[in-house]
């Protein structure tokens, strides 16, 4: 038997004894797996969501109780994002005075203003409710990674791929930083979603609705300006040399999608600078970086620990590749673009870990394309042996249902039992997410109780069920899920920079600007305090391209290595950069950056000597005016002295 991938008609699916005529409302067996569709997909995305805020529940900061939010750059988004009703679109950045974002001009590109207006309503919601906007942007990617397990799952019934179940059970044994980076609140999990509901519209066939996409996810991520054209030219290269008798060229999907994304630049609200901000952020950090930059950006160091952390997707894409060249047959179009999305992601990967968060999911789709013909004749064998006696199969059928929700209740007394007990003795909200995953469970199992019940559909429900219990049971019994839990939790005493930035605001003037010790503290400390400004930030190279001196100035003070001499390219009257040998000190705080504060934590214990042996610049204020009585503070804050009736200079 030859494979075919399922349609969209009823008619090809297994189990169905109904006309070959489309969908519709006159069909319904085709209404009902329409319904059973839509209560896959919302199961999934719950699923999802309560998978990725089970890893989101352990981020409590190491001196405290409060819940923050992984990684750095998370904080910066959630802050942007419940900005904007208040401040709009921000044409220029004052919160970072030694950060350009171009060549020349305070203008800023906000180039994830999109993924913020996205999380607006989440975030907003938290405010209201809670009074912080962290959970918000919680259950915003939360969100996110739910419609990309749904769009997952929709991706391999385009394909026609069996069994999808045991597919999304495996795409949470991905490499765990694929899972840990899902979990940062930043826009490439958005980005994922779009880039997976393009390819879907483009098998599907849709040219509008997928330059619609495409236009959109021009909004969202700047980076869209660049995949949206290869995704759309890898497809359009695998259709034109496809197999013998397939083989076109989709000159109206590339032509209407071409239109779209030119619509979504030209009305992309940051427009002017966007060419030159993506050549600073994709080589001057990204590609060819020339100083010392985010960890995002480095390649993984260890062939041998990259191949341990990938193992699973590994193994499996590498069966997939053998036996497909194997038992054949030729790829086809959809085959051959995912293969090749699969080698572009790997080899970003390869460059930059941060693109670990695409390579695993076009990966696994590449794998389950190219297995789903050769494991398609096994599977009707065995679909053909489960509907051979109706009445017996109808009573197993029963039975299981029967199972399933006795199970849900038992799991829903028993997990609302033991959940409720731990929470109370232990203080240890945790398994409350379990509990809720058996409400949804039992839920789901009742539903489609009913619907077999009601519309006699046989196959489709009893997998959507089994689907729930496989992904819980991965998700919750996966022992890399409790490792990636530990790696999310916040790194900072929330309750000690709460009160350390209350103090600040207390004491200084609206722009007062703070000296930190380190560019990537920026977010954290942008979120708790828009009141002051700070120094530099978000990127090395955001200051660094225009003002090389200053950036290496930064660099000397922050580690504690001043008095020193450097020689550095130094603007000169006419702006060119001439190089230049210059003195650094730690006057320059004062002189060089006009900062009125200088915040230090525990790991720049050398710069806090300094400063507080420095009695002509600074002094220590906060939380004692002592370095012998400093301890393990988490924060020091010293306030630089001026001159009296002086200006801050260097703004």
């Amino acid at each position: 038997m030859s494979y075919q991938p399922l349609s969209d008609s009823c008619s090809s699916q297994p189990g169905l004894s109904v006309p070959a005529s489309p969908c519709g409302t006159q069909n319904p067996a085709c209404l009902a797996e329409r319904l059973v569709g839509v209560t896959e997909f919302l199961a999934l995305l719950v699923i999802g969501w309560l998978l990725m805020h089970y890893l989101c529940t352990d981020t409590k900061g190491p001196n405290g109780a409060d819940l923050g939010l992984p990684g750095f750059d998370s904080w910066y988004h959630a802050r942007m994002s419940s900005m904007l009703p208040e401040v709009g679109l921000v044409r220029e950045f004052p919160w970072l005075r030694f950060s350009y974002f171009t060549r020349t001009g305070h203008d800023f590109v906000s180039h994830h203003y999109g993924f913020h207006v996205m999380m607006l309503p989440f975030i907003k919601a938290s405010e209201h409710f809670l009074g912080d906007a962290a959970p918000g942007a919680r259950w915003a990617i939360c969100t996110t990674f739910g419609v990309n397990l749904a769009l997952f799952n929709l991706l391999l019934k385009a394909g026609g791929v069996r069994w999808r179940l045991l597919w999304l059970a495996l795409i949470l044994l991905m490499p765990h930083q694929f899972i840990m980076r899902s979990a940062h609140i930043r826009a490439i999990g958005p980005s994922l979603m779009f880039l997976m509901l393009i390819t879907w519209l483009m098998f599907k066939r849709r040219p509008i609705l997928t330059g619609l996409a495409i236009a959109s996810y021009t909004h969202l991520y700047l980076g869209a300006v660049m995949y949206a054209p290869i995704i759309v030219a890898t497809y359009a290269a695998a259709a034109a040399v496809g197999p013998a008798g397939q083989r076109h060229m989709p000159w109206k999907l590339v032509l209407i999608t071409a239109g779209f994304w030119f619509l979504g630049v030209l009305t992309y609200p940051y427009a002017g600078g966007m060419l030159e901000f993506l050549r600073l952020q994709v080589f001057g950090t990204g590609l060819t970086p020339d100083i010392e930059v985010g960890g995002e950006w480095k390649p993984y160091e260890g062939v041998w620990w990259f191949t341990q952390m990938s193992a699973a997707l590994l193994i499996v894409w590498t069966t997939a590749v053998v036996l497909r060249m194997r038992l054949g047959p030729n790829l086809d179009e959809k085959e051959t673009t995912l293969l090749l999305l699969n080698f572009f992601f790997l080899l970003l990967t390869l460059k930059a870990r941060r693109f670990v968060e695409y390579w695993p999911a076009f990966g696994l789709l590449s794998a389950a394309y190219m297995l789903a013909p050769v494991l398609s004749p096994l599977i009707e064998r065995l679909e053909r042996g489960w509907r051979s006696d109706e009445p017996q199969r109808g009573e197993v059928l029963r039975r299981v249902i029967i199972a399933t929700l006795v199970t849900g209740a038992v799991a829903l007394c028993g997990l609302g039992f033991f959940g409720g007990v731990a929470k109370f003795l232990l203080g240890d909200p945790r398994l409350t997410t379990v509990f809720g995953l058996a409400v949804v469970v039992t839920a789901l199992g009742a539903a489609v109780g009913f619907l077999v019940r009601r519309l006699e559909l046989w196959v489709v429900p009893v997998r959507t069920v089994l689907a729930a219990a496989c992904l819980s049971a991965v998700g919750f019994g996966y022992p890399q899920w409790t490792e990636i839990r530990k790696s999310l939790r916040c790194g900072y005493d929330l309750k000690a920079l709460r009160e350390t930035m209350a103090y600040v605001r207390e004491h200084s003037q609206p722009g007062d600007v703070i000296f930190t010790d380190d560019w990537d503290i920026f977010p954290v400390y942008f979120y708790h305090n828009t009141y002051n400004n700070y120094i530099v930030g978000l990127d090395p190279k955001f200051t660094h391209e225009r003002r090389p001196d200053l950036w290496q100035r930064f660099v000397k003070i922050t580690r504690g290595q001043t008095p020193c001499d450097i020689t550095e390219p130094t603007p000169d009257e006419n702006g060119k950069l001439v190089k230049k040998k210059l003195h650094v000190d730690l006057i320059d705080v004062r002189e060089q950056f006009g900062a009125k504060w200088v915040i230090t934590d525990r790991d720049h214990r050398s710069l806090a000597n300094k400063l507080a042996k420095a009695k002509d610049i600074a002094e220590l204020v906060y939380p004692v005016t002592s370095m012998s009585e400093a301890g393990e503070a988490e924060f020091l804050v010293f306030r630089v002295i001026w001159p009296e009736g002086r200006p801050a200079q260097g703004l």
